[in-house]
C-alpha cells in the first residue's frame, strides 16, 4: 500500500474504472495525496474518445489538488484537450521561451512575477458611510487600455497582471450618481491605494 511522498501504480483496469466512476485517482482504497506521484502509462487505452477529453479534465484536477502526474501516452487527442486546458485555464511557464524548453506549467503565476492595483471605494450617502459596489475602473497607459474591472459588493477592486515598473497609467472611475474621479499611477510592484472617496455628482 502506497503512503504519503510513495508512487501510485495504476494498470488499465483501475485507470478505466476511476474514470468511469469519476473517483480521484487512486488504487484501491487509497486517494492520491498532495505531493505524491502518480504515474500513468497510456492512460487512453480502451477510453472512447470523449472520455479522453474527460481523463485530461481528471488529471488536471488532480494536478490542481497538488497531485504530481506524470502520463505516458500515444494519443494526440488526449495532449490536444491537455493543451486546450493549459491555454484555458492560463497556465503559465516561469520562464517563457527559453532554452530549457520546460513543460511545467503553474496556475496563478502572474501573482509572483506581476503586481496588482487595489483599492477601496468609499462615499458618504445620506449621513453615513459607505461602500460603493459596481463601480466600473479602466486602467490606460496612453492610449492602450490595459485593464478593466468592477468594484465588490464592499467596494473593494482588484486589477491584476500589470508590470511591476509600469509608468503613466491612469485609473479611471466611474460609478452611478457619483463624478467620475482619475489616478494617475506609476507602478513601484504592487500598489495598494487604500480608500478611495467618491463625491456625488
Amino acid at each position: 500500500m502506497a503512503g504519503r511522498g510513495s508512487p501510485v501504480d495504476l494498470d488499465v483496469g483501475l485507470q478505466t474504472a476511476f474514470l468511469l466512476v469519476g473517483c480521484d485517482l487512486c488504487e484501491p482504497g487509497v486517494v492520491a495525496e498532495p505531493g505524491q506521484l502518480v504515474y500513468i502509462e497510456q492512460p487512453e487505452i480502451h477510453l472512447h474518445p470523449k472520455a479522453q477529453i474527460v481523463l485530461a479534465e481528471l488529471l488536471a484536477d488532480a494536478a490542481n489538488r497538488g497531485v504530481r502526474v506524470v502520463a505516458e501516452t500515444h494519443s494526440a487527442l488526449l495532449l490536444l484537450a491537455v493543451q486546450a486546458l493549459v491555454a484555458e485555464q492560463k497556465l503559465e511557464h516561469i520562464q517563457p521561451g527559453d532554452t530549457t524548453r520546460s513543460r511545467v506549467h503553474y496556475r496563478n503565476l502572474y501573482r509572483y512575477t506581476r503586481a496588482f492595483v487595489a483599492g477601496t471605494l468609499t462615499c458618504a450617502r445620506n449621513g453615513i458611510e459607505d461602500c460603493v459596489a459596481g463601480a466600473s475602473l479602466s486602467l490606460t497607459q496612453g492610449a492602450e487600455r490595459i485593464a478593466e474591472a468592477d468594484s465588490d459588493d464592499f467596494g473593494d477592486f482588484r486589477i491584476d497582471g500589470l508590470l511591476p515598473q509600469a509608468r503613466n497609467l491612469r485609473l479611471r472611475i466611474a460609478a452611478a450618481g457619483y463624478r467620475e474621479q482619475v489616478l494617475d499611477i506609476d507602478m513601484d510592484n504592487s500598489r495598494w491605494l487604500g480608500e478611495i472617496r467618491l463625491a456625488p455628482a
